[in-house]
């Protein structure tokens, strides 16, 4: 869970790095003809690869998860599934009845 904050950080600076690039005319948008298209493809570059590390995460953790699950099942099998109770569940209505 720590990785996605290192993934969100890294990004959100080159992004901040790349506007005042461009606010001040340096860098890549010193001599360029189109520095806004430029910082607009730079920014699209940034945040698909972005979204392609947080894809990875993502996958990484659902993954770790079902792997974890499979263990339980593996390890308690029916004992586990059968363990849980099986009540019926009444609910109390918040609204009260009314008084007509």
């Amino acid at each position: 869970m720590g990785n996605i904050g290192v993934l969100i950080a890294t990004p959100q600076k080159n992004l901040c790095r790349k506007k005042h690039s461009l606010i001040l005319a340096l860098g890549p948008y010193k001599e360029s003809e189109q520095p806004f298209l430029d910082f607009v493809n730079f920014t699209e570059e940034i945040i698909a690869q972005q979204n392609g590390r947080w894809i990875q995460a993502r996958r990484s953790q659902d993954t770790e998860s079902a792997q974890m699950a499979q263990g339980i099942i593996d390890r308690y099998g029916d004992e586990y599934v059968n363990s849980i109770p099986n009540q019926a569940v009444s609910y109390s209505t918040p609204i009260p009845p009314s008084t007509d």
